[in-house]
This record gives C-alpha cells, sequence and structure tokens, in this order.
C-alpha cells in the first residue's frame, strides 16, 4: 500500500475544506433569519463531526506525511472536536492492538458480558430510544479525565500526556470564553448549541456502526496475543454510502473494515484498496435496523446471538 502514503497538499486541501465549511455554517447561523440559521446549523454539525474525523487521521498521522504537520492540526482539530488529541491517540492506539477482544479493547470493554442491574439495562433502553449521543458524550467525557488516560500510558509518557491534556483544556475553555464574551451566552449557544449535538448524533451513528452488535472474543481475564491487523475485519462493520458522502461529509471515515487491515491507508484513499470488505452494509439498513432492536440488545448482544439484521 505503499503508493497509497498520505499526501500534504492533499491533507491541507481537506483541512481547508472542513474550516472553510465551518466558517460558511457559523455565517449562516449569524446572519439572521430561519432558514439562514437552519442550513448554517445543518452544515456547522457536519464540519464539527468532520473535525473528529481530521483528529483521527492525524492520529494515525495519515492525513499529512509530514508528522509535526499531523501533530499541529491533530491540536486544533481536538479542540474543535472536543477531544483532546494526546489521550485520543493513545486510546485509539490500544484500540487498534486490542481490536477483536471485547473486554481488553478499552474502547470496548464497557460492553463486554458482566452483571447488569435492571435499572441500568432500562436506562440504556431508554437513551437509545431517545436519542441520546451517549458514544460521543462517553468518549468525551473519558478523555477529559486524566486518570483513566494515565492507565493506559507508559511512566514516561505521562507527564508530555498531562501536559497536553491541560493545552487542550485551556485552549477549549478559551474558545468558549471568547464566544460568550462575543455573543452573550444565549448568542454563544444559539450559534453552536444545536450543531454541537446533532454532530454528536451524526457521530453516533457511525462510530456504532464500526464495533457493535459484531462478533468479539472474550478474554476473560486470560492472557491473549493481539488480533493482527490482517484479521482485524472479521471484528469490524463498514457503512457503504454514495461516493459523495463519502467524499465531502464522511471523508472516509465510515469505511473502518479497509481501515482496520490498513490503518497507514489515509481515509480518503482507503477506496482506491482492492478489496471488497465483507461487513459492508448500506448505511440506511444499519440506521433501520439498529433502530429496531433495544438499547441493551444493541450494546450487549452480537447479531449470532440475536439472529438480528448485521
Amino acid at each position: 500500500m505503499a503508493h497509497l502514503r498520505p499526501r500534504d497538499d492533499v491533507g491541507a486541501l481537506l483541512a481547508l475544506w472542513v474550516a472553510a465549511l465551518t466558517g460558511l455554517g457559523a455565517w449562516l447561523s449569524l446572519v439572521g433569519g430561519w432558514p439562514a440559521w437552519l442550513a448554517g446549523q445543518a452544515l456547522l454539525a457536519v464540519a464539527l463531526a468532520q473535525w473528529f474525523v481530521l483528529l483521527h487521521e492525524c492520529g494515525h498521522r495519515t492525513l499529512f506525511r509530514r508528522r509535526r504537520l499531523n501533530d499541529a492540526l491533530g491540536f486544533v482539530a481536538g479542540v474543535l472536536a472536543q477531544v483532546p488529541a494526546g489521550g485520543w491517540r493513545l486510546l485509539h492506539a490500544r484500540h487498534h492492538r486490542w481490536t477483536g477482544w471485547q473486554d481488553v479493547d478499552p474502547t470496548t470493554r464497557a460492553l463486554a458480558p458482566a452483571p447488569r442491574s435492571r435499572l441500568a439495562l432500562a436506562l440504556v433502553d431508554l437513551a437509545w430510544a431517545a436519542g441520546v449521543p451517549f458514544v460521543s458524550l462517553h468518549y468525551r467525557l473519558r478523555l477529559l479525565a486524566p486518570a483513566s488516560l494515565l492507565r493506559l500510558c507508559p511512566p514516561a509518557g505521562r507527564a508530555r500526556l498531562l501536559l497536553g491534556l491541560a493545552c487542550h483544556h485551556l485552549a477549549l475553555v478559551g474558545l468558549v470564553a471568547g464566544l460568550v464574551h462575543a455573543l452573550g451566552l444565549t448568542g454563544a449557544l444559539r450559534l453552536v448549541g444545536p450543531a454541537l449535538l446533532l454532530s454528536w448524533v451524526l457521530l453516533d451513528v457511525v462510530l456504532l456502526s464500526q464495533h457493535t452488535h459484531v462478533p468479539q472474543r472474550v478474554a476473560g481475564g486470560a492472557r491473549v496475543r493481539p488480533v493482527p491487523a490482517a484479521a482485524q475485519a472479521a471484528f469490524t462493520r463498514s457503512l457503504v454510502v454514495p461516493r459523495w458522502a463519502s467524499a465531502l461529509v464522511l471523508l472516509g471515515f465510515e469505511a473502518h473494515e479497509l481501515h482496520h487491515v490498513h490503518p497507514q491507508v489515509p481515509g480518503w484513499r482507503l477506496r482506491q484498496v482492492p478489496w471488497t470488505p465483507p461487513g459492508a452494509v448500506p448505511w440506511w439498513r444499519w440506521l433501520l435496523g439498529s433502530r429496531r432492536l433495544p438499547g441493551r440488545v444493541l450494546l450487549y448482544q452480537h447479531r449470532l446471538e440475536t439472529g438480528a439484521p448485521p
């Protein structure tokens, strides 16, 4: 896959595209009138979700060829996506290492078989039925807390991790304070509130599709070996979306099987890999099929146990 390496010019073009979409969405949200505001919120929601995708690319160092460019834009993308870049890179690296082992992968450990109270299951069903973007909320709350990340970080890297988290928090607080100072609390909420919520809902649709309700292994406390990248497609799902949606909205983020098998390939080039993912499903089939399931079944069981659509 050496011919599909990152390119600095394309990385810059993608960053400019997301920045322009962000600016256009903010401008439309501020110029006045409900039609303009609604269009602006829709565009801003897509842009905020795309900042998360750019953070993902920078975390893999596949947006640009040069490491410093990935680190610099990754920090900016992390602030705008409300996800600390350093913490995300650490957590996501562990995810790729342990994909397939549900109770070892730190991003799926909470979904592994375990005793759960009726109240907890009822709350999960209620949150899923109400459309609460709990995956996006969980990611952000977990990555904002240093204690959970320090357990994953080698001692030699903890000072750097804490410094990165502090810089992220300061930048995010400064951004929020600047918006409130310039627009007032009501104006700031009107500008970013609905768009932020919509971006989390959009991301939840994609994030839940990637590893949820897919057969996984359970280590059960035993010492296990990581599943090689070439075999991780069995524990992953991809969404099939129109080409324009992949190129302009999701930036290749939906091709998750290809991403796990070839994590060194930029998302925008994954569709050039000559391989058809076996777990790819049309986006509408995933959306409708997942909404028919109770939250407890979607999260805590896999499709072979329930006979549900993938």
